[in-house]
């Protein structure tokens, strides 16, 4: 027999080690301990060996008991067992004969197979998914400024944040420690560039970060130590942020080339690119400025896919080694953002709205089945989303925005009147010929048109419970409002009469709107076929005509309706600016430099000398004018707050009406997440 030195437990000689401490085991006697016999053991009760099964966290073990004398083992079962009763009377003889000592081993072996088996079936079978829930979760205000940029990232560990604060027209790149409040450190200073998608590496050590200079399309990818040092380019080219292999080697990213969303994959230092799919026309990868994500078991990469006629998006993984595109998810958005992987790999976290009128909500879509739970249903809009590794916490940026309507007068460009108030955002206020106004008012998730006397009455409502309405242009003649809607299912232009009666589309799958020509025939409008170019149409709504091959929106017809004003954006020149083509369109006649902060709105002014526009420079909104002979851009307002999102200047030039208001955004924590 053998004996453990240390405890005096006998083993048959076929044992290495103690069941219970571990000791190696040895031949002969065993040292004596005080109350026992000399074999070593209590002269009152059999010999016990004591396994430890794995116990859940914040449980105890659950002891196994395993005789070596002729006991049954017994094995855990979450309850207190009873031992059989003792057969007594044995001699020593009978107690180990050969019959008897192969008992206990086997007893042993099945209880340890038992025991692994039944922790291994746990760890890699047994396993529950990952469900978030922010039932029980703790928000923490991370930043206060109200100058946070729409798009952040966590690191890993959840203790650095990396964000951008604007202000007016230019942008720093911060870098803060979680845990202590008012440690920001600025890892670039205030420029005119444009940051985009911030990525963290999987070890957490350096950051990552894209510089799209003055309004590129595309940007350049930089890696800097996180605790200090050099910015160093990585990559050309990119759109959004990168996401990194599990083994930190490889990023993937997006490229827009053209009408092209390609998705890439290279080496962590930018080396050996290559396009693993590719989707243009009509259909994309994205709808916003986010970044693919790499799945925890290295194969797939998950993405947002999507069409524009009709206007759907969904989520998809696309196979590392093929390129195959593969939709998971059957649910339908109009606009989804970020997406990540939870750590347990069976599912993602997405931000989304199902509708154009609604707010962007979390969403939990299980992989592969597509399953997809709504995390937030609240009036809180999140711009972007970065998760920990743990997938324990996220890091959000949420924003609030007031707009109001106001006319003032050109000659006294720094005193206002406010025409509408409350709650409700009142946006995109256009004249009409006769004075009146038309504008967009979106509350409670609906998005709908109404006219207005500035000088007297109550706003008469337009539309109703036909979706999104917005963007409205009258014609000259007050006969027609054409809008924006998503009523038919994706986003198209449309016409009503003056009252809001008899509802015609006239184009389908096609962006905002621009104007109509001096006569009324026709209209100018951005139709967005994963690039944004300029279009016109006859006002019967016949077959439309393509006028611009560049990225470029936001048209204007000239009062004499000869030209078209836009804004155009190329990256081989650097953009945006503002450009006038000829009204059948071809090759622009002049461009001329675009502020950063340049609106979406262009009017010309009544003579057709200038174009004017809205100038957000120092966080603060002004119109200016740009005169088309040439010169330097005349500021026309001089007010000391608020941003102006859009604006018209009456038909006899006298008046400007005004869409202004401010928008806050910051960061927040929330924690605690896991169900």
């Amino acid at each position: 027999m053998k004996r453990c030195p240390d405890c005096g437990r006998e083993y048959d000689n076929t044992m290495m080690f103690c069941l219970d401490d571990g000791a190696e085991l040895l031949y002969g006697p065993a040292r004596s301990e005080p109350g026992a016999i000399a074999t070593g053991f209590p002269s009152d009760e059999p010999q016990t060996a004591i396994l430890y099964s794995t116990a859940a966290p914040g449980e105890a073990p659950t002891r196994a008991q395993i005789n070596t004398t002729d006991q049954t083992a017994i094995l855990p079962t979450g309850a207190e067992a009873e031992p059989r009763e003792s057969l007594g009377g044995l001699s020593e003889k009978q107690s180990f004969s050969p019959n008897r000592a192969v008992k206990p081993l086997i007893a042993t072996v099945v209880a340890v197979a038992v025991l692994f088996g039944g922790f291994f079936g746990y760890k890699y079978f047994g396993r529950q998914p990952i469900k978030v829930s922010l039932e029980s979760a703790k928000f923490t205000r991370l930043t206060n400024s109200g100058k946070v940029g729409n798009f952040i990232a966590i690191s890993p560990d959840g203790k650095w944040l990396v964000y951008t604060v604007v202000e007016g027209e230019q942008q720093s790149l911060c870098l803060k420690q979680v845990a202590i409040p008012d440690s920001n450190t600025q890892i670039a200073p205030p420029s005119e560039t444009i940051y985009g998608g911030m990525s963290f590496s999987p070890d957490g050590n350096y950051l990552y970060y894209t510089d799209s200079g003055k309004g590129n399309v595309n940007g350049s990818l930089f890696q800097v130590p996180v605790l200090g040092g050099t910015a160093k380019k990585v990559v050309d080219g990119i759109w959004g942020k990168v996401s990194f292999s599990p083994d930190g080697k490889q990023i993937s990213y997006f490229s827009y080339v053209d009408d092209e969303d390609r998705l890439m994959i290279a080496n962590a230092d930018g080396t050996e690119q290559r396009v693993i799919a590719v989707r243009k026309g009509n259909e994309s990868f994205v709808s916003g400025l986010q970044g693919p994500a790499w799945s925890p078991d290295g194969k797939t990469i998950a993405t947002t896919i999507g069409t524009i006629v009709p206007q759907s998006m969904s989520v998809a993984t696309v196979a590392i080694s093929t390129g195959e595109i593969i939709q998971f998810s059957p649910q339908k958005f109009s606009f989804t953002g970020d997406v990540t992987w939870l750590a347990d790999g069976k599912s993602v976290l997405i931000h989304a709205r199902e509708t154009e009128t609604q707010v962007k909500s979390l969403w939990q879509i299980s992989y592969p089945s597509g399953e997809a739970k709504q995390i937030t249903n609240d009036l809180i809009t999140r711009f972007s989303i970065s998760l920990t590794a743990d997938s324990n916490a996220l890091a959000t940026v949420q924003g609030d925005q007031i707009a109001h309507v106001w006319i003032a007068s050109i000659a006294d460009g720094g005193r206002a009147k406010q025409v509408t108030s409350g709650s409700d955002l009142n946006v995109q206020p256009t004249w009409t010929t006769s004075g009146k106004m038309v504008f967009t008012r979106v509350s409670a998730g609906a998005s709908d048109l109404f006219m207005v006397d500035p000088n007297s009455g109550s706003p008469r409502q337009l539309t109703a419970n036909a979706g999104k309405n917005d963007f409205p242009e009258v014609s000259p003649d007050e006969r027609y409002i054409v809008f924006r809607s998503d009523r038919s299912g994706t986003n198209s232009v449309w016409r009503i009469d003056i009252d809001g009666s008899n509802p015609k589309q006239l184009v389908a799958g096609s962006d905002r709107p621009g104007s109509f020509s001096p006569d009324g025939g026709e209209i100018i409008f951005v139709r967005n076929l994963n690039k944004q170019t300029v279009w016109k149409v006859s006002i019967e709504g016949d077959e439309p005509v393509q006028l611009t091959d560049k990225q470029s929106t936001s048209p204007r017809f000239s009062p004499d309706g000869k030209q078209f004003v836009c804004l155009l954006f190329d990256d081989a020149e650097g953009g945006p600016k503002i450009a006038i083509f000829p009204s059948t369109g071809g090759s622009p006649i002049k461009t001329f430099p675009a502020p950063q902060t340049i609106g979406t709105s262009l009017r010309w002014t009544p003579d057709g000398q200038s174009i004017a526009y809205a100038d957000s420079k120092g966080g603060v909104g002004n119109i200016w004018t740009q005169a088309v002979g040439g010169g330097t851009p005349k500021q026309l307002t001089n007010f000391t707050s608020e941003r102006i999102y859009e604006f018209d200047i009456s038909r006899d030039g006298k008046q400007l009406v005004l869409n202004r208001g401010t928008r806050t955004t910051d960061v927040v924590l929330i924690s605690g997440i896991r169900k």
